[in-house]
């Protein structure tokens, strides 16, 4: 059996979920350092409910990135490589693989233990909204399929957000 899947609208559901906590549930997970401290916070348990180990650490990683940026109010269209690359380079006309630098360290991680970390840290200094649907689903699914995506649309000549 394959890893399981994780749909742009069932983590627009989860990010509700989250947004539904406490003040102080949201703060309590948003302490944790990382995933791993994240599955031991008791508020966690009420967004991944009986879920199985591998879809709860799936789940983690997204509640780990949460704080650092709010939901898209229109999320219609939102390309996580585009968006990467309006952060990353603002203003500036894509670039070639070989200029892109941030965003290829960004991709380079080994495995989501290591994006999500760098992903938190690169939303949280954007400031902008992003859609959790379409983000979530990403990071959930994280594999050479989903970085590929994101390589076309940040590569891509004449697109904007």
């Amino acid at each position: 059996m394959g890893d399981p899947l994780l749909t742009a609208e069932q983590a627009r559901d989860i990010r509700r979920a989250y947004e539904s906590l406490t003040d102080a549930e949201r703060d309590s997970l948003k302490r944790c350092p990382n995933a791993h401290s994240i599955m031991m916070d008791r508020t966690f348990w009420r967004l991944a409910g009986d879920a199985s180990d591998d879809v709860r650490l799936r789940m983690a990683h997204l509640v780990a990135c949460y704080p650092a940026a709010p939901q898209l109010a229109d999320p219609q269209g939102f390309k996580p490589g585009l968006f990467l690359r309006e952060v990353l380079y603002p203003g500036q006309s894509p670039k070639s693989p070989d200029e892109a630098l941030k965003y290829k360290h960004l991709l380079q991680a080994r495995d989501v233990d290591e994006l999500v970390p760098r992903m938190r840290k690169l939303l949280a200094e954007a400031g902008r909204p992003v859609d959790w649907g379409v983000l979530g689903r990403d990071l959930f699914n994280w594999s050479d399929k989903v970085r590929k995506a994101w390589d076309k649309d940040f590569y891509a000549p004449g697109a904007t957000s």
